[in-house]
């Protein structure tokens, strides 16, 4: 369910940006949009396999300095996930477009900030 929700906060933020930013953020058509939250989230999966993978690499026997560069790679991909994401939607799905480096800053501070976390028990 939490998914879904979120998925549906990211069509809502891209549709609204589409539509209030049309010189930054361009959309197709439905199909299109439909398509760009695919990709985000196929992106979010692959983005995640590659942190395990790196992390488990790094944990391996007779590995000490890697440990530093894994946490360091893993950091630096966790905090440019949402742009990453944004990027390959673009570059995937045509009909989909946007401008400026800060438009990509914003979007995925957005889709961050109003997505839903799973929550933690104690």
């Amino acid at each position: 369910m939490r998914n879904i929700i979120n998925m549906i906060i990211k069509i809502a933020i891209i549709w609204g940006a589409a539509w209030m930013f049309q010189e930054y953020v361009k959309i197709q058509d439905t199909r299109t949009m439909v398509l760009v939250v695919a990709t985000l989230l196929i992106a979010s999966i692959v983005l995640t396999v590659i942190m395990m993978g790196v992390l488990i690499l790094a944990a391996l026997p007779g590995n000490g300095v890697g440990i530093g560069i894994a946490m360091l790679i893993t950091i630096i991909m966790a905090l440019a996930s949402g742009i990453i994401q944004l990027m390959a939607a673009v570059h995937f799905v045509p009909g989909f477009e946007i401008h400026g480096k800060l438009t990509y800053i914003i979007l995925a501070l957005l889709m961050a900030v109003f997505s839903i976390e799973e929550k933690k028990e104690a």
